[in-house]
Parts: C-alpha cells; sequence; structure tokens
C-alpha cells in the first residue's frame, strides 16, 4: 500500500490553524509572524509535505489575478539519448514524443524538447534553462539502453518517465 503524502490540510490540523495561513506562511508570507513561520514549516518538513511546483505555478497566477490567455504551461520533454543515438529513430520513442504533444496541445500547454545530452550540456545548464523559461514540470523520454539512471536533479519540478522506470531520481 502507497503511504498518502501529506497536504497543506494535514500540516494546518497538526498546528491548529488554518490551511490559508500554512500557505502564506510556506510562501514567506510577512503578515505572519516569523515564529509561526518557522514552526508551521518545521511542522511541514516534519511531516513530510512537498510543495507541487505545478500547484504553485498556478496558484501564483491565481493570487495575481492575471488573466491566463495567451499564458501556455510549458512542459519539457527531456530526452536522455545523445543526438543520433540509434534509440531516437524507433517508432515507438516517436508515437510517445507524439502522443506527450498531442495530449499537452489538448490540455492547452506547450511541450518542448531538450537534450540531456548534447554536447557541452550539463545537469545545472539544463536546470537554468528550464528555470529561465519558467518550466516546472518535465517528462523524461525512455533512457537509451539499459541505463536505469539520470544525472539530472528533479527537485522542485513535476517530473513523469516515459519506457522502463529511474531506479533512483535525485
Amino acid at each position: 500500500m502507497v503511504a498518502k503524502c501529506p497536504t497543506m490540510q494535514d500540516v494546518a490540523d497538526a498546528l491548529g490553524c488554518s490551511r490559508a495561513t500554512v500557505s502564506m506562511a510556506l510562501r514567506g508570507d510577512r503578515t505572519i509572524p516569523e515564529a509561526t513561520r518557522l514552526r508551521i514549516q518545521e511542522t511541514a518538513t516534519k511531516l513530510g509535505y512537498r510543495t507541487n511546483p505545478m500547484v504553485s505555478s498556478l496558484m501564483s497566477l491565481h493570487r495575481k489575478r492575471r488573466p491566463t490567455a495567451g499564458l501556455r504551461t510549458k512542459i519539457a520533454y527531456l530526452n536522455p539519448s545523445a543526438p543520433g543515438h540509434p534509440s531516437r529513430t524507433f517508432a515507438s520513442y516517436k508515437k510517445m514524443f507524439e502522443g506527450a504533444r498531442q495530449r499537452a496541445r489538448e490540455v492547452d500547454c506547450e511541450l518542448e524538447e531538450f537534450d540531456l545530452a548534447a554536447p557541452g550540456m550539463s545537469p545545472e545548464r539544463m536546470r537554468g534553462i528550464l528555470r529561465a523559461r519558467g518550466i516546472h514540470g518535465v517528462i523524461v523520454a525512455p533512457l537509451p539502453d539499459a541505463e536505469r539512471r539520470i544525472d539530472f536533479s528533479f527537485k522542485g519540478l513535476a517530473a513523469v518517465g516515459l519506457g522502463m522506470s529511474l531506479i533512483d531520481p535525485l
């Protein structure tokens, strides 16, 4: 049985405060006293609460009350195979990418492909590119050959892997 991830409401219930207070404290809102913010942040960590970056991004837009017309959520399609690797020509790989692109369009998102193994690319550089483009969600293409690990930190990103599972995501 898979354990349920703690929610913001779980943190609020543990402290006897509102979910809104927890939300504001976790965002560092200065209207919440510092001692309260620290207590909420410590409790959230202790309970194992983790912020969902996709929800945070959506809520940020909502709080700003900016119209979302024309603002499309961007999703990265990370390809761990080196450019020219034979796996990129497999029909199944191409179908996965086209399926992801089609589904992204259906939900008004933009899917952009990135090469993790491109010459000169490092995990740090890729994270910087994603951050600069406001990308908080990634789809990882199937890993080449029998590889089961990828040198990339998914911290703060909503991530989905296609094909074989990663053994040890960072």
